[in-house]
């Protein structure tokens, strides 16, 4: 259906197909809200949780669609014969052609259609201290390396290609990295099919987690903060490295932990209300303002609360995304993803009222 003209009534209506059976959702709105706008924040806030709430069996025809012809076609697997134990498995996707999943290697993202993402020819300049420390590292057997990643990722193909030339560069033991490519669609979001990026709380690619024997030493999620060489040098002397997220990845072991700091937090949507200031309990208080100096960004958190969700925690979700509400509470992209949460968890009306308010506060915003 095409945009309805500014000041006329506007339907929209999505058909989600939950467990055979057909869910119609209806929505309208009237005056400065364009269809487009409302798109944005109902249907990742709304109908896509209403998907997302039963047993996802995801649509072939609009997620994993076939391909045609190629040099590489017949290299390609269904979703269903994906096996956890596989290396360089690759299903068809209808927006990226087709996408690796699971355990990987580098030879894998050298094929098509992934080689051209992946070709970096451009020189890098290394710092030659760091790269020299490097290099005795890289003779220790007991350090590992798990890199986890999307080859529909633009993160990724910008940065795995670096980080992949500096290992080559320090002749890092390929043996000692192992790689994992995860998906990006609707109930498998993050999520990889050994259950690796679950087991490692991965919010975001590419992550690089060094390891010593088995316990963590240190990430790099998305990006290094100075450089790879530095950054990487920097775990491995056991010297702090600041995370692009560090909200994201603390809030996260909170939920993996079942910490106590977490438990502070209300497991039911908070008062949002623009009339009067909020009253949050003291422990919520203290929780929040001790992430506040300490949060990147309204999407930090944002992220999280999708990832949760889609592994079927709602009620982690909804807690985060009361974290991230308090943080930034005029964010409209915060208030769809309290939205998201809340309905998942069946306080529809909030959810609703949650969704006006992101609409009211910025009616043209595309990023919810």
């Amino acid at each position: 259906m095409q945009d309805q003209r500014l000041g006329e009534p506007c339907y929209f209506e999505e058909t989600c197909r939950i467990d055979g059976s057909e869910s119609r959702a209806t929505f309208n709105t009237t005056k400065h809200h364009t269809m487009k706008s409302i798109k944005k924040i109902l249907l990742p806030s709304v109908v896509l949780a209403l998907v997302s709430s039963a047993p996802f069996t995801v649509n072939a025809k609009a997620q994993d669609s076939p391909v045609g012809e190629s040099s590489w076609a017949g290299k390609l697997t269904t979703r269903d014969a994906l096996r956890p134990d596989a290396v360089g498995q690759m299903i068809a996707d209808a927006k990226y052609k087709a996408k690796l999943l699971g355990r990987c290697r580098v030879e894998d993202l050298d094929q098509q259609p992934f080689g051209e993402k992946f070709k970096f020819d451009r020189p890098l300049e290394w710092d030659s201290k760091l790269v020299e420390q490097l290099r005795e590292s890289a003779t220790d057997n007991n350090i590992r390396c798990k890199l986890f990643l999307g080859t529909w990722c633009g993160d990724t193909q910008r940065e795995v290609p670096k980080l992949l030339r500096l290992f080559e560069t320090i002749q890092w033991p390929m043996e000692n990295l192992e790689m994992h490519a995860v998906d990006y669609v609707a109930g498998h979001y993050k999520m990889d099919p050994a259950g690796q990026a679950r087991k490692h709380r991965v919010h975001r690619v590419p992550t690089l987690i060094v390891m010593r024997g088995d316990q963590t030493i240190g990430r790099i999620v998305e990006t290094p903060t100075t450089s790879w060489e530095m950054d990487l040098a920097q775990i491995l002397a056991g010297l702090p490295s600041d995370s692009r997220y560090p909200v994201a990845d603390l809030v996260f072991r909170w939920v993996q932990d079942d910490d106590e700091a977490l438990k502070s937090v209300p497991a039911e949507p908070v008062e949002t209300s623009e009339a009067k200031p909020p009253v949050d309990s003291e422990p919520f208080q203290k929780t929040v303002d001790a992430l506040r100096s300490r949060s990147r960004g309204p999407t930090e958190l944002s992220t999280l609360v999708r990832v949760l969700l889609e592994r079927g925690d709602t009620r982690s979700a909804l807690r985060v995304a009361n974290i991230n509400i308090r943080l930034h509470p005029a964010e409209p992209r915060v208030i769809a993803s309290l939205a998201t949460a809340a309905f998942r968890a069946g306080y529809r009306d909030t959810a609703l009222a949650q969704c006006k308010r992101a609409i009211r506060m910025r009616p043209q915003e595309e990023r919810y």
